[in-house]
């Protein structure tokens, strides 16, 4: 498959839509080499930890052969840790 590309995204919070609640709903999109999508995950069980984005939120990723990867979103409570096997992903 190669290399992938990998996005963390919120769907909801304080950014413009002051009614949405706090940074915690995060999901995963998995796209291939020619940027399409190839795998949205269900809200990840991750809170970040407080109602404004610090400079602490970060995500690390270390990239295997063939495609897979693991990566680890940290915030200032928690992280969550997943592994992109090629075709699912699992929490860590």
């Amino acid at each position: 498959m190669g290399k992938s590309s990998f996005l963390v995204s919120q769907n909801t919070g304080y950014d413009e839509f002051y009614d949405n609640g706090y940074p915690e709903y995060f999901f995963v999109i998995i796209l291939d080499t020619k940027n399409q999508i190839v795998f949205i995950s269900k809200l990840l069980d991750f809170n970040y930890g407080d109602e404004f984005w610090e400079s602490e939120f970060n995500v690390k990723i270390s990239y295997k052969k063939n495609g897979n990867f693991k990566f680890t979103i940290i915030g200032l409570d928690e992280k969550y840790t997943g592994i992109w096997n090629g075709q699912e992903l699992k929490k860590e």
